[in-house]
């Protein structure tokens, strides 16, 4: 089937996308001297992206525009930023319960301090809730692109458009997540700070060896005839009698 009249061929998103398919780069952030790195997940959201963008390009090669609009439809987007923001939010505790992991080993804290220190598996959905507050131009951008899809080739330019914008708000929006996780980890610092600060109180030490002093002493009396044995204790303090 030849393409139908005035569809345009679907491009390449990358040249769209921006810095979004840079190479790998440098962590993020870093907590305790462990990094914060999303480059995996920045990664798979453009290879998520680009295979729906080669579906696409096939089916508008065969004058399917409607197929070609769906195989990059708002909801595939809108699927593959949920799952980069959820890891992202996972990136964020997980950074951080190993930072807290090594500043308890310094200290030499508890395993129960240091979980009590570290962000829970359960805040992933706050953080990741907070992530996505960022992206409310990129929702929007999707909204306008679900919107633009066409049901023949006379709404193959608005459609190209709201793609074109879509993409191009998704590189701002990965920029956003990138910040705010670090924002995220820097709000962990100074617990991370206090338990790598945080030393084992010496006060049970002291009344342990206090205690043991006043037994030893006590002990000491008895043996040496100034203080009366107690019954249970004769069996023990005669025989050093004998001895002494």
């Amino acid at each position: 089937m030849a393409p139908a009249a005035g569809l345009a061929a679907v491009p390449e998103l990358g040249p769209w996308l921006g810095r979004l398919t840079r190479d790998p780069e440098d962590p993020v952030a870093e907590l305790e001297g462990v990094p914060l790195v999303l480059d995996d997940l920045r990664l798979a959201l453009v290879t998520a992206l680009f295979a729906a963008g080669a579906e696409a390009r096939a089916r508008a090669a065969q004058g399917d525009l409607p197929g070609a609009a769906a195989a990059l439809a708002a909801a595939r987007w809108r699927a593959a930023w949920d799952e980069a923001t959820d890891g992202a939010a996972a990136r964020v505790i997980e950074t951080a319960q190993a930072a807290c992991g090594r500043a308890g080993a310094v200290s030499r804290a508890s395993r129960r301090r240091i979980r009590a220190a570290a962000p829970a598996d359960g805040e992933r959905p706050v953080i990741a809730g907070r992530l996505r507050v960022t992206a409310l131009p990129l929702l929007a951008a999707l909204d306008r692109l679900e919107a633009a899809a066409p049901a023949d080739a006379t709404g193959a330019e608005a459609w190209l458009e709201a793609l074109a914008l879509a993409a191009r708000k998704l590189e701002t929006a990965w920029e956003s997540v990138e910040r705010e996780t670090a924002a995220e980890l820097a709000a962990c610092a100074p617990a991370v700070a206090a338990l790598r600060a945080w030393r084992r109180p010496r006060w049970p030490v002291v009344v342990a060896g206090l205690v043991a002093l006043a037994a030893a002493t006590w002990f000491g009396l008895m043996v040496g005839g100034w203080l009366p044995v107690p019954d249970a204790l004769r069996p023990v303090v005669v025989p050093l009698w004998d001895v002494l």
